[in-house]
């Protein structure tokens, strides 16, 4: 019994939201992911996640559900288990440790979420696209009727110019 609690004392187990929170904002980071983009995929796969509880579980004041847990691992498309990763044990509950998880993912379902996440940027670019052609536009037509205005003043000195 005393060897169970030394082992424990030498390496502590760490509680999996825990783990999650720590990986979480890296692993994301490094997908270029936004805390608002993230959401949106977990929003696509049904979770009602904002910007706000990506914040809360990478700060560890939100804890992650299961069903939670394994969309992350598609939505991130984390096929090699980085969001689970710890030094040493990972503590599901007060009395049940385990030493690593692995989550299997079905291809389809992370292309699935690449996938949007592509068209959901691409989406973004065109609609800046269409507001800075729309300001074009804008600054264009105005530049025309300064045009306009000027031909017009031109047009009245020339004429009192020609009167006798």
């Amino acid at each position: 019994m005393a060897d169970d609690w030394y082992a424990k004392k030498k390496n502590p187990s760490v509680p999996l939201a825990e783990v999650l929170a720590a990986n979480l904002r890296s692993l994301r980071d490094r997908r270029g992911l936004t805390q608002g983009e993230l959401a949106g995929d977990m929003q696509r796969l049904g979770f009602a996640w904002l910007r706000e509880t990506v914040g809360q579980i990478e700060t560890g004041r939100r804890r992650v559900a299961l069903e939670e847990a394994l969309a992350l691992s598609v939505v991130l498309n984390d096929e090699t288990g980085e969001l689970y990763d710890c030094d040493g044990p990972i503590s599901l509950s007060p009395s049940w440790d385990v030493s690593g998880l692995m989550i299997a993912l079905v291809a389809e379902a992370s292309q699935l979420a690449e996938a949007r996440r592509h068209r959901d940027r691409l989406r973004r670019e065109a609609d800046d696209s269409w507001r800075r052609a729309y300001m074009a536009k804008a600054v264009a037509e105005e530049s025309a009727k300064k045009v306009d205005e000027a031909d017009r003043e031109i047009a009245e000195l020339e004429a009192r110019l020609k009167q006798p």
